[in-house]
């Protein structure tokens, strides 16, 4: 079954600290679950910084409450879950971020939402295909997914990576040419090696910050998903579980085969600026890819709900045009 995780940034004026935030999401949960047995512990991580951090075990699982310094606006409180899976996983993600928003846990555009997929059974192949699957979209999934735009914390990839894509070069990465094109380097196995020095001794190295983070692969044993944010000003249960949805889908997707295949969804700035393809066309593109990644049936309705139905496609398709703009421009 796949792992997957979630972090979730949120910001508070009412509380102090965040072992004030974390009594009070137990106290809730104690009321509304009390099969949980929700109480504080205290965790302690010496990477990226030696600290202690609070945590809610919940379950006998614990949810850390980390800071982060992306997040402005109040008290900056990044809720990481523990190694979730299946139905169960999703439902106890669901009651925690219920609880978030019942005790008063906030939203701005500051605040994303990350979540990991496991990959222990990936091969290169598998690799390659996911970051074809997510380039031939990627200006507008970050248009639907982010409401705020992202900034600089969940960048498209270079150009040159769409380039690799879209002419075929990428069908032949190694894992190192990979990690040397993540690093916006010229794809070589040397350049590579370089690449995976800095990824695993420098956990903020500036080639994480993308719509998808393949540094996590040697970083955590994950690739992440650093795109989604609520489109409201709290926590939404069903927009999370959307958001887990997709992004496993997505690995799913590329584990089915390790045959490479041209991307089918891509489309360019010309096309855009053009007319030729309008916001009912991205619409219809959209609804194609996730049809193309499984995401259909009752399963996914809630899914389909907040991804397609509830979007707003005249300023997605306005997104979608800088972003394209920024892709093919080649910045970084």
């Amino acid at each position: 079954m796949r792992t997957f995780g979630i972090e979730i940034e949120s910001v508070s004026r009412e509380y102090g600290n965040r072992e004030e935030v974390a009594n009070a999401l137990i106290a809730h949960l104690n009321v509304t679950f009390p099969e949980g047995r929700a109480h504080l512990e205290w965790v302690h991580e010496t990477h990226p910084y030696d600290k202690d951090y609070p945590a809610i075990n919940f379950y006998g699982k614990n949810w850390v409450l980390k800071s982060d310094g992306s997040v402005i606006g109040g008290l900056d409180v990044e809720v990481v879950s523990p190694i979730l899976a299946g139905d169960t996983g999703i439902k106890e993600m669901q009651t925690i971020t219920r609880a978030m928003r019942a005790i008063g846990m906030k939203i701005n555009n500051s605040c994303g939402v990350h979540v990991h997929v496991g990959i222990s059974d990936l091969k290169t192949a598998h690799f390659r295909r996911l970051v074809s699957r997510w380039a031939s979209v990627e200006s507008l999934a970050l248009s639907v997914l982010r409401h705020a735009g992202g900034g600089s914390w969940a960048k498209p990839f270079s150009g040159e990576i769409e380039n690799n894509v879209r002419n075929g070069k990428l069908a032949k990465f190694s894992m190192l040419q990979l990690a040397a094109a993540v690093n916006d380097d010229t794809p070589t196995d040397t350049n590579g090696r370089a690449a995976v020095r800095e990824f695993t001794h420098t956990h903020y190295t500036r080639a994480r910050y993308r719509g998808l983070n393949l540094v996590a692969i040697w970083q955590k044993g994950t690739v992440e998903f650093r795109t989604f944010q609520f489109s409201g000003k709290t926590p939404h249960a069903g927009q999370a579980k959307a958001f887990i949805q997709f992004s496993v889908a997505m690995v799913e997707n590329a584990k089915k085969t390790e045959r490479w295949a041209r991307p089918r969804f891509g489309f360019s700035l010309q096309d855009l600026e053009s007319g030729r393809i309008m916001e009912s066309d991205l619409k219809g593109i959209w609804r194609r890819f996730l049809v193309h990644l499984g995401l259909t049936g009752d399963d996914f309705k809630t899914l389909r709900t907040h991804l397609i139905s509830r979007q707003d496609w005249n300023r997605i398709w306005q997104k979608t045009m800088q972003r394209q703009a920024y892709i093919e421009g080649g910045l970084r």
